[in-house]
Protein backbone atom coordinates (compact mmCIF):
# COMPACT_ATOMS: atom_id res chain seq x y z
CA UNK A 1 0.00 0.00 0.00
CA UNK A 2 1.55 3.49 -1.62
CA UNK A 3 0.13 6.02 0.34
CA UNK A 4 1.09 9.80 -0.94
CA UNK A 5 0.37 13.23 1.38
CA UNK A 6 0.68 16.37 -0.98
CA UNK A 7 -1.22 18.84 1.05
CA UNK A 8 -0.16 21.74 -1.79
CA UNK A 9 -1.82 19.52 -4.74
CA UNK A 10 -4.46 21.37 -6.76
CA UNK A 11 -6.83 18.03 -6.92
CA UNK A 12 -5.76 14.13 -6.80
CA UNK A 13 -5.51 14.57 -10.34
CA UNK A 14 -2.46 16.32 -9.91
CA UNK A 15 -0.94 13.63 -7.72
CA UNK A 16 -1.21 10.99 -10.28
CA UNK A 17 -0.24 13.08 -13.07
CA UNK A 18 2.87 13.10 -11.23
CA UNK A 19 2.86 9.49 -10.18
CA UNK A 20 2.50 7.70 -13.54
CA UNK A 21 5.21 10.09 -15.20
CA UNK A 22 7.79 9.41 -11.94
CA UNK A 23 6.86 5.93 -11.19
CA UNK A 24 6.04 4.29 -14.76
CA UNK A 25 7.24 7.09 -17.50
CA UNK A 26 3.87 6.99 -18.73
CA UNK A 27 3.27 9.80 -21.07
CA UNK A 28 -0.19 11.73 -21.08
CA UNK A 29 -2.34 10.82 -23.20
CA UNK A 30 -6.39 11.89 -24.16
CA UNK A 31 -7.66 8.88 -21.78
CA UNK A 32 -5.86 10.25 -18.99
CA UNK A 33 -6.13 14.04 -19.96
CA UNK A 34 -10.13 13.90 -19.71
CA UNK A 35 -10.57 12.78 -16.18
CA UNK A 36 -7.62 14.88 -15.39
CA UNK A 37 -9.29 18.12 -16.70
CA UNK A 38 -12.74 17.61 -15.35
CA UNK A 39 -10.79 17.04 -11.93
CA UNK A 40 -8.86 20.44 -12.38
CA UNK A 41 -12.12 22.10 -13.65
CA UNK A 42 -14.18 21.01 -10.25
CA UNK A 43 -11.86 21.39 -7.59
CA UNK A 44 -10.88 24.90 -8.97
CA UNK A 45 -14.68 26.33 -10.05
CA UNK A 46 -13.04 26.11 -13.41
CA UNK A 47 -9.96 27.74 -12.50
CA UNK A 48 -11.21 30.54 -10.65
CA UNK A 49 -10.91 29.67 -6.53
CA UNK A 50 -7.79 30.52 -4.60
CA UNK A 51 -6.46 27.02 -5.00
CA UNK A 52 -6.08 27.61 -8.48
CA UNK A 53 -1.57 27.59 -8.71
CA UNK A 54 0.31 27.54 -12.19
CA UNK A 55 1.23 24.04 -11.31
CA UNK A 56 -2.25 22.59 -12.05
CA UNK A 57 -2.71 24.89 -15.18
CA UNK A 58 0.71 23.79 -16.43
CA UNK A 59 -1.45 20.22 -16.15
CA UNK A 60 -4.06 21.66 -17.67
CA UNK A 61 -2.55 22.85 -20.68
CA UNK A 62 -0.52 19.79 -21.47
CA UNK A 63 -4.31 18.24 -21.32
CA UNK A 64 -5.09 20.26 -24.21
CA UNK A 65 -2.16 19.60 -26.23
CA UNK A 66 -2.88 15.98 -25.26
CA UNK A 67 -6.69 16.75 -26.91
CA UNK A 68 -9.09 17.73 -24.39
CA UNK A 69 -11.49 20.00 -25.26
CA UNK A 70 -12.18 22.51 -22.96
CA UNK A 71 -15.81 23.70 -24.15
CA UNK A 72 -16.99 20.00 -24.03
CA UNK A 73 -15.41 19.33 -20.82
CA UNK A 74 -17.61 22.46 -20.13
CA UNK A 75 -20.65 21.20 -21.68
CA UNK A 76 -20.81 17.82 -19.54
CA UNK A 77 -20.47 19.24 -16.72
CA UNK A 78 -22.54 22.16 -16.45
CA UNK A 79 -24.85 22.02 -19.55
CA UNK A 80 -26.45 19.09 -19.28
CA UNK A 81 -29.04 19.24 -15.86
CA UNK A 82 -32.01 17.41 -15.41
CA UNK A 83 -35.48 18.76 -14.58
CA UNK A 84 -35.15 17.09 -11.01
CA UNK A 85 -31.54 18.72 -10.51
CA UNK A 86 -33.37 22.47 -11.66
CA UNK A 87 -36.18 21.98 -9.04
CA UNK A 88 -33.95 20.85 -6.81
CA UNK A 89 -31.75 23.87 -6.91
CA UNK A 90 -35.15 25.78 -6.70
CA UNK A 91 -36.24 24.49 -3.50
CA UNK A 92 -32.42 25.13 -2.53
CA UNK A 93 -33.11 28.91 -3.23
CA UNK A 94 -35.81 28.75 -1.06
CA UNK A 95 -33.53 26.56 1.79
CA UNK A 96 -31.16 29.65 1.68
CA UNK A 97 -30.13 31.48 4.96
CA UNK A 98 -27.88 33.83 6.05
CA UNK A 99 -26.75 34.43 9.60
CA UNK A 100 -26.61 38.21 11.10
CA UNK A 101 -23.77 39.97 10.16
CA UNK A 102 -24.18 38.29 6.73
CA UNK A 103 -20.27 36.27 6.94
CA UNK A 104 -22.40 32.51 7.43
CA UNK A 105 -24.82 31.41 4.61
CA UNK A 106 -26.84 27.75 4.86
CA UNK A 107 -28.73 25.60 2.97
CA UNK A 108 -30.27 22.62 4.59
CA UNK A 109 -32.05 19.89 2.18
CA UNK A 110 -34.06 17.06 4.01
CA UNK A 111 -35.79 13.64 2.35
CA UNK A 112 -38.75 15.24 1.74
CA UNK A 113 -36.97 18.25 -0.76
CA UNK A 114 -35.75 15.02 -3.03
CA UNK A 115 -38.71 13.09 -2.89
CA UNK A 116 -41.21 15.93 -4.23
CA UNK A 117 -38.79 17.01 -6.81
CA UNK A 118 -37.67 13.48 -8.03
CA UNK A 119 -34.17 14.60 -7.62
CA UNK A 120 -31.02 12.32 -5.88
CA UNK A 121 -28.26 12.99 -3.65
CA UNK A 122 -26.52 13.06 -7.09
CA UNK A 123 -27.99 16.20 -7.95
CA UNK A 124 -26.55 18.51 -5.08
CA UNK A 125 -23.11 19.34 -7.00
CA UNK A 126 -22.68 22.94 -7.29
CA UNK A 127 -25.60 23.73 -4.63
CA UNK A 128 -22.79 25.27 -1.92
CA UNK A 129 -22.44 27.32 -4.77
CA UNK A 130 -25.67 29.28 -3.82
CA UNK A 131 -24.86 30.47 -0.05
CA UNK A 132 -21.02 31.56 -1.77
CA UNK A 133 -21.55 33.69 -3.72
CA UNK A 134 -23.63 35.65 -1.76
CA UNK A 135 -21.34 38.79 -1.28
CA UNK A 136 -20.06 39.53 2.53
CA UNK A 137 -19.95 35.82 3.44
CA UNK A 138 -17.15 34.08 4.26
CA UNK A 139 -18.44 30.06 5.31
CA UNK A 140 -21.15 28.28 3.22
CA UNK A 141 -22.48 25.39 3.95
CA UNK A 142 -24.56 23.01 2.27
CA UNK A 143 -26.47 20.11 4.68
CA UNK A 144 -28.52 17.20 2.79
CA UNK A 145 -30.16 14.36 4.16
CA UNK A 146 -28.81 11.71 2.23
CA UNK A 147 -31.52 8.78 4.35
CA UNK A 148 -32.97 8.62 7.67
CA UNK A 149 -30.84 9.77 10.28
CA UNK A 150 -27.43 10.62 7.98
CA UNK A 151 -26.70 14.14 6.68
CA UNK A 152 -23.59 14.67 4.57
CA UNK A 153 -21.71 18.31 4.78
CA UNK A 154 -20.15 20.42 2.35
CA UNK A 155 -17.96 23.49 3.53
CA UNK A 156 -16.89 26.50 1.59
CA UNK A 157 -14.80 29.32 2.50
CA UNK A 158 -14.05 32.37 0.53
CA UNK A 159 -10.57 33.70 2.16
CA UNK A 160 -9.81 33.35 5.33
CA UNK A 161 -11.12 30.28 7.41
CA UNK A 162 -9.66 26.84 7.06
CA UNK A 163 -12.71 24.86 6.34
CA UNK A 164 -10.65 21.70 7.01
CA UNK A 165 -10.70 22.68 10.33
CA UNK A 166 -14.35 22.68 10.87
CA UNK A 167 -14.56 19.26 8.80
CA UNK A 168 -12.20 17.08 11.28
CA UNK A 169 -13.65 18.46 14.66
CA UNK A 170 -17.05 17.00 13.28
CA UNK A 171 -15.42 14.01 11.77
CA UNK A 172 -14.78 15.04 8.03
CA UNK A 173 -12.08 16.66 5.86
CA UNK A 174 -10.90 18.32 2.95
CA UNK A 175 -8.94 21.38 2.31
CA UNK A 176 -8.58 24.45 3.69
CA UNK A 177 -11.18 26.28 1.33
CA UNK A 178 -13.76 23.01 0.62
CA UNK A 179 -14.36 19.97 2.90
CA UNK A 180 -16.67 17.96 3.57
CA UNK A 181 -18.11 15.53 6.49
CA UNK A 182 -20.39 12.81 7.08
CA UNK A 183 -23.02 13.48 10.48
CA UNK A 184 -24.96 10.31 11.82
CA UNK A 185 -27.78 12.61 12.92
CA UNK A 186 -30.83 14.42 12.43
CA UNK A 187 -30.78 17.22 10.06
CA UNK A 188 -31.91 19.35 12.83
CA UNK A 189 -29.37 18.16 14.95
CA UNK A 190 -26.79 18.48 11.75
CA UNK A 191 -27.94 21.94 11.63
CA UNK A 192 -26.88 23.06 15.34
CA UNK A 193 -23.35 21.05 15.53
CA UNK A 194 -22.29 22.65 12.65
CA UNK A 195 -23.54 25.88 12.39
CA UNK A 196 -22.21 26.11 16.08
CA UNK A 197 -18.79 25.35 14.86
CA UNK A 198 -18.98 27.82 11.93
CA UNK A 199 -20.17 30.56 14.26
CA UNK A 200 -17.66 29.85 16.66
CA UNK A 201 -14.36 30.02 13.84
CA UNK A 202 -15.97 33.43 12.31
CA UNK A 203 -16.46 35.10 16.27
CA UNK A 204 -12.49 33.77 16.55
CA UNK A 205 -11.38 35.11 12.96
CA UNK A 206 -13.67 38.64 14.12
CA UNK A 207 -12.41 39.09 17.67
CA UNK A 208 -8.78 38.27 16.18
CA UNK A 209 -9.19 40.82 12.98
CA UNK A 210 -10.32 43.62 15.82
CA UNK A 211 -7.81 43.50 18.53
CA UNK A 212 -5.19 46.23 18.75
CA UNK A 213 -2.74 46.48 15.43
CA UNK A 214 -5.13 43.79 13.50
CA UNK A 215 -6.61 44.25 10.62
CA UNK A 216 -10.58 44.57 10.71
CA UNK A 217 -12.56 42.07 8.46
CA UNK A 218 -13.96 43.18 5.12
Amino acid sequence: TLTVHRMEATATAEILADFFAERFGMALDLAMAMPFTTALFTETGGFAYSNTTAKCMELAAACLRAGVNPAQVNSKLHERETLPALKLAARALERLHVDPGGRLAWVSLGLDDFKETGASALDVGGLVDYPRSLDGVEVAVLMFEDEPGSVKVSLRSREVLDMNLIARAIGGGGHVRAAGALVRSSLAQAETLILGKAREAIHQWVAGSSAPGAGHPS
